[in-house]
């Protein structure tokens, strides 16, 4: 359709769409530029090259979009979004803090900007703060029925637990994100971590089910938490050989990360730091890694403990300090 008819606008809208589903973000940003081209007055496509540009890397493109509907509506609450990630993938975490206590503003949004400030709290190290906020907020929020916003909460407290060592407590927070959860992609995020804390039976039923999906992201999601289980009972090959299946499904940071970390456990330096070289050059994706809207910048702080490991195993004792 688009060869005989190029000035198809939707069409290359739907392409764009369905690349960044398959996580091809260089293509989704390229065919919703030039569509972009065509139809300049589409606001939802220059939302969504926001995402699209900061997934590929792109972070001035993907500030310059968002700041250009907050210039037509200074109260578009889904580009404050989009910015504070851009912020935040740069490094600007004061303004990407300021974008999201101004989202909280919006009701619709409330939630996830909440879910934002926990996130570069988290990234900070600022473990104690996020666990005095967080329960009374995933308890409100479920107690209104906002499920899916109480499960990513419940994930940022699982996270900060296991970060704080206390793998018990990840387990209860991430198995209470997984009751509550609607999205793949939370139940993703709280699978991993059930692993990482020694609890994986509800982790691998999740993984069965992602085993059957039609979708490639998921099946290579599905295999990321059976290798995640793999690298924690010591099975380092096996872990590495379905890491790098899934990787041929989809070409995703998370998945890069672990593979590192499996590189690293496993004591093959070289191969580890170039899976941690792989992920500090891919910043933008790292900000909100599960392809919607859940902020994640704090595993890109974890990035720099293993990537010291990484150094240090080479003997490259300058750069891991």
């Amino acid at each position: 359709l688009l060869r005989k008819y190029p000035a198809e606008t939707k069409s290359r809208f739907d392409v764009a769409r369905a690349a960044f589903e398959q996580a091809d973000f260089s293509r989704a940003m390229a065919e919703s530029n030039r569509a972009l081209q065509i139809y300049a007055a589409s606001d939802p496509e220059r939302l969504r090259m926001a995402r699209y540009a900061r997934n590929a890397g792109d972070l001035e493109r993907s500030m310059s979009e968002s700041e250009f509907l907050l210039n037509k509506d200074p109260q578009d609450a889904a580009a404050m979004l989009q910015l504070a990630l851009a912020h935040a993938a740069t490094g600007r975490l004061d303004e990407a803090y300021q974008g999201y206590e101004k989202m909280k503003e919006e009701g619709t949004y409330a939630a996830l900007a909440q879910a934002g400030i926990a996130d570069l709290d988290l990234y900070r190290g600022q473990f104690l703060v996020v666990e005095d906020a967080l329960p009374e907020h995933i308890q409100r929020l479920a107690a209104e029925g906002r499920r899916e916003a109480a499960a990513i909460h419940s994930v940022e407290l699982a996270d900060s637990k296991l970060l704080g060592e206390d793998p018990a407590g990840a387990a209860l927070a991430a198995q209470g994100s997984l009751d509550l959860a609607d999205s793949i992609h939370t139940k993703i995020a709280a699978a991993l971590i059930l692993v990482e804390a020694g609890a994986p039976e509800a982790a691998l039923e999740v993984a069965q089910d992602l085993a059957l999906s039609t979708r490639n992201i998921d099946r290579a999601y599905g295999q990321g938490i059976v290798a995640a289980h793999l690298r924690r009972t010591g099975e380092y090959v096996e872990a590495i050989d379905l890491f790098r299946q899934a990787l041929d499904e989809a070409d995703f940071w998370r998945l890069h990360f672990e593979l590192g970390r499996t590189y690293a456990e496993a004591k093959m330096f070289a191969e580890a730091f170039l899976e941690f070289q792989a992920c500090e050059q891919r910043r933008g994706e790292a900000a909100a890694m599960y392809l919607g809207d859940m902020p994640t910048l704090r595993y890109y702080g974890e990035l720099y403990y293993w990537l010291g490991l990484a150094h240090e195993g080479l003997g490259m004792s300058k750069a891991a300090k």
